[in-house]
């Protein structure tokens, strides 16, 4: 979750779920 909104990208945070 830190790194989305870090990056504020859903598709990270997909890709790190």
């Amino acid at each position: 979750m830190q790194k989305c909104i870090e990056k504020g990208t859903h598709s990270q945070q997909r890709q790190i779920s």
